[in-house]
């Protein structure tokens, strides 16, 4: 099942770059994965900086009294979102880097409480070198770092039990990680070798294969539940060190002057699972010990201040937890272009 799970990942990555292999061909313009000679001395854009960056903010609000088929009270919802970048690129060189923050809370009355709905601190940055007579082709560097803010709280509508270091306890509220250090972080390096695969004005594809290591600092607790006994469990998080074989992929392109598009993914498979220190990896193979992260974002501009997008991210780290952690994030927001 779990490799099941990752191999859909890829081939949806690898559909969506199939797609954009296809529509450039049909343009006449590049050959992309089955370039030749000749297509991989060709590259687009202007040398020197470029720059990007923006701030969404959504919100909302609703207040039901005596309604017979709404839940009554007072429901809140805030989120807001900085996306920047900036790429420096002369001749064959090129480099990238990204910062992204986003952070969205809810308050319902089912709990009195705000809850988060979003939150990621993510920096990346790579450097690609093409070579002289490929441009196309070359050694690159990477390297990431992502985490979250806020701490991290478990609550319920009504008593739960949970078992924890402390014993069995009934409680509304579990206290899972406390915030910006001591919430999981996550840094990550590679080498090795990109080929990109599309250069257009309106449609990118960049694919990465190297050699890299990641380290996870991580405290507090996962929780996980068992419907049969009614029981929520915690189990204590672990700092841990992999290092492996790195498969990356990053398309990225606009539909039309409004619409832009991209898809992410990076993966990471360990060379040792270390299962002497996470026996939960016992019955897994190495694939099923790999690590690796997804996403999938389109967003189109209804007008210059105003935007509706989409966003699906993925993620496993299979020595912190075994199952995905799965976002879906849909929402209309009001965009502020800084940059």
């Amino acid at each position: 099942m779990k490799l099941n799970r990752l191999l859909q990942v890829v081939a949806c990555l690898l559909m969506a770059g199939t797609f954009a292999n296809v529509h450039a061909d049909t343009q006449g313009e590049i050959k992309g994965i089955n370039a030749t000679s000749d297509d991989l001395k060709n590259t687009e854009g202007a040398d020197g900086w470029t720059y990007s960056l923006k701030f969404s903010g959504t919100g909302g609000y609703a207040h039901h009294s005596h309604h017979l088929t709404e839940t009554n009270g007072k429901t809140y919802s805030l989120g807001g979102k900085l996306d920047g970048a900036a790429t420096w690129r002369m001749d064959s060189k090129e480099w990238r880097t990204s910062l992204l923050i986003d952070e969205g809370t809810q308050k319902n009355p089912n709990i009195d409480h705000f809850t988060k709905t979003s939150d990621l601190l993510k920096i990346e940055s790579i450097y690609l070198w093409g070579l002289p007579d490929m441009p196309k082709f070359g050694p690159y560097v990477k390297g990431a770092f992502d985490t979250s803010i806020f701490k991290n709280d478990r609550f319920f509508s009504d008593d739960a039990t949970v078992v924890g270091p402390n014993g069995v306890v009934t409680t509304d509220r579990v206290r899972l990680t406390d915030g910006l250090g001591d919430n999981p972080m996550t840094l990550k390096g590679s080498v090795g070798v990109f080929y990109k695969a599309i250069e257009e004005e309106h449609m990118n594809l960049v694919l990465n294969a190297g050699l890299g290591a990641m380290r996870v600092w991580a405290n507090g607790f996962s929780m996980s539940y068992d419907k049969d006994t009614d029981l929520y469990t915690l189990a204590e998080l672990k700092d841990f060190t992999d290092y492996g074989l790195v498969l990356g992929l990053d398309f990225r392109g606009k539909l039309d002057e409004k619409t832009s598009y991209q898809v992410g993914f990076e993966s990471l498979t360990p060379f040792d699972k270390n299962e002497d220190d996470f026996p939960q990896l016992d019955d897994t193979d190495l694939i099923g010990a790999t690590n690796y992260d997804a996403f999938a974002k389109i967003d189109t501009k209804l007008y210059d201040f105003l935007s509706l997008g989409y966003e699906f991210r993925i993620k496993k780290q299979p020595k912190l937890q075994k199952k995905e952690q799965i976002s879906n994030l849909f929402g209309l927001s009001l965009t502020y272009i800084m940059l």
